[in-house]
C-alpha cells in the first residue's frame, strides 16, 4: 500500500484512522466552498479565518486561475485533487506531521509522478487534475507558490486542529473501532456518510473493505462533511463527527415536515380550512360546519381539534358560543415552514 498510516485503531478488517492531511486538504475545500458559496453551511471555524485572513484565502480561490485550470465543465472545482495525488505518491497521506506532507510535495510534482487511477472520480476530474500535477512538474515557481500557500494556510488551520479537531477526531475514531469491533454494518456505523449508502460506490467500498484497503478517517474539522477518495490499494471515507448530529437533525426536520403535511392530508379537513379562510366568511360555529359539510358534530370538533393543535384555526368566544376562524397569512406561513424543513439546507 503506497500510504504510510499514523495513529489508528484496527477494528478487524476495518481501519479507522485520524489523518491531519486529510484534515487541511478538507479545510481547504472547505474554505473554496464558502469563497463559492458563502451561503451555504461551513463550520464556524471556516468563516473565522474567512473573516481574518480574506488575503490568504483570495489567494488559494485565485490560485489555479491563471493558468485556466479552476473550472470543470463550466464550474468551479473545489476540491485539490493534486495535493492528495501528490500525498498518495509520497506516502504522507496518513503521516503523523503535515509538515512531513508539505516538504515532500515540492520533490513529489517534481518527479512528475503521473496520476495514478482514480475510479473514485468522474474522467473530468482526472483529466483536471492530471494537467495540474503536469503543469507543476514543469514550473518550479508554481510548485514553490503552491507549496507556500499550503505551507501557510495550514499555520492559520493548525491552531483550530490543536484546539478541538484532533481530539474530537481521536474521540470518534475510537467510538467507530468499538462499534465496528461488534460486527456493525458499515451503513450503521457511518449514518451521516452518504457515500456508503449510494449504489454506486457500495460494491467498490465493500470489496476494499474485504481486502483490506478501507480506511475510515473521522474528520475533527469538517463539521458534517464527508468525502471518498480511490487510490489503487487504498479507499478512503472521511466522515464529519458531527454527521450523526445532523443526520438527527434532518430526520427530526422529516418528522415536523411529515407532521406538518398529515395535517392537510385529509381533504375534508382542508375543506373546513378553506371555509374558516374565506376574506368574506364570519368565524363558524361547530354546528354551521357540521351543517354545512354534512358531518357529525363530534367528527367537526376532531378537524377543529388538529387544525387549532397546528396554529391553523383559533376559537373566538362569541357569548355562549365559540366560532373558529383562520386567515391566509397563517396558512401560508403553516406552508412555507414546511417547505423550509423539507427543503432547506442543514445551517448548524
Amino acid at each position: 500500500m503506497p500510504s504510510e498510516f499514523g495513529p489508528g485503531e484496527a477494528a478487524g478488517d476495518l481501519r479507522v484512522s485520524v489523518a491531519p492531511v486529510l484534515e487541511l486538504q478538507f479545510g481547504l475545500f472547505l474554505l473554496r466552498k464558502h469563497c463559492i458559496d458563502p451561503e451555504k453551511w461551513v463550520p464556524e471555524w471556516v468563516r473565522d479565518v474567512h473573516r481574518e485572513q480574506p488575503g490568504l484565502v483570495g489567494r488559494l480561490e485565485t490560485f489555479w486561475v491563471a493558468p485556466g485550470l479552476d473550472e470543470l465543465e463550466g464550474q468551479p472545482y473545489r476540491e485539490c485533487g493534486e495535493l492528495l495525488v501528490a500525498g498518495y505518491r509520497s506516502g504522507t497521506v496518513f503521516a503523523n506531521s503535515v509538515s512531513s506532507f508539505v516538504d515532500a510535495l515540492d520533490p513529489t510534482f517534481a518527479a512528475a509522478p503521473g496520476v495514478p487511477a482514480l475510479p473514485s472520480e468522474p474522467p473530468g476530474v482526472v483529466d483536471l487534475i492530471t494537467r495540474r500535477v503536469a503543469l507543476l512538474g514543469r514550473d518550479a515557481r508554481l510548485r514553490e507558490s503552491l507549496v507556500n500557500l499550503v505551507r501557510e494556510l495550514f499555520a492559520v488551520i493548525e491552531p483550530y486542529w490543536q484546539k478541538f479537531g484532533q481530539s474530537d477526531a481521536e474521540r470518534s475514531a475510537r467510538d467507530i473501532a468499538a462499534r465496528a469491533r461488534a460486527g456493525a454494518d458499515l451503513r450503521l456505523l457511518l449514518p451521516g456518510n452518504s457515500f456508503v449508502h449510494k449504489d454506486a460506490y457500495q460494491a467498490h467500498i465493500a470489496a476494499a473493505r474485504e481486502r483490506n484497503e478501507l480506511v475510515v478517517v473521522p474528520l475533527g474539522l469538517a463539521g458534517g462533511g464527508q468525502f471518498y477518495w480511490a487510490f489503487p490499494g487504498l479507499v478512503i471515507v472521511g466522515v464529519g463527527v458531527e454527521s450523526a448530529d445532523r443526520e438527527a437533525r434532518r430526520k427530526e426536520r422529516a418528522e415536523m415536515t411529515a407532521a406538518r403535511m398529515k395535517v392537510l392530508s385529509d381533504p375534508t379537513r382542508v375543506g373546513i380550512l378553506m371555509e374558516l379562510v374565506r376574506p368574506s366568511h364570519h368565524a363558524a360555529t361547530v354546528t354551521e360546519l357540521a351543517s354545512q359539510f354534512g358531518l357529525s358534530q363530534p367528527t367537526v370538533s376532531v378537524h377543529l381539534k388538529i387544525l387549532r393543535e397546528a396554529g391553523l384555526a383559533r376559537p373566538e368566544r362569541d357569548g355562549n358560543q365559540v366560532r373558529y376562524a383562520s386567515d391566509e397569512a397563517t396558512v401560508r406561513s403553516f406552508v412555507e415552514a414546511a417547505l423550509d424543513d423539507s427543503l432547506g439546507a442543514d445551517t448548524r
